[in-house]
């Protein structure tokens, strides 16, 4: 995408975003026809691939907490 064509685009996404009317019909939505003409313009977007879940890791095995409360200084 040009440098004009991506600000003029993100810039009326924006406005009809904010401004726009509520969510009306695909073939009456400005959003959709906005996005059919970039598909149009530069071809349909990439999918991006999806991220393996990553689960959160944990440092409590092999560690003692201190039973200690902090009120009772």
């Amino acid at each position: 995408m040009s440098v004009l064509y991506r600000v003029k685009y993100y810039t009326t996404k924006g406005l009809l975003t904010v401004f726009g009317p509520a969510q009306l019909d695909a073939g009456d939505d400005p959003m959709e026809r906005l996005e059919r003409q970039r598909d149009a313009k530069l071809g349909p977007r990439e999918e991006k691939p999806a991220k393996p879940h990553v689960h959160k890791r944990s440092f409590t095995s092999g560690t003692t907490k201190s039973t200690k409360s902090s009120s009772t200084r």
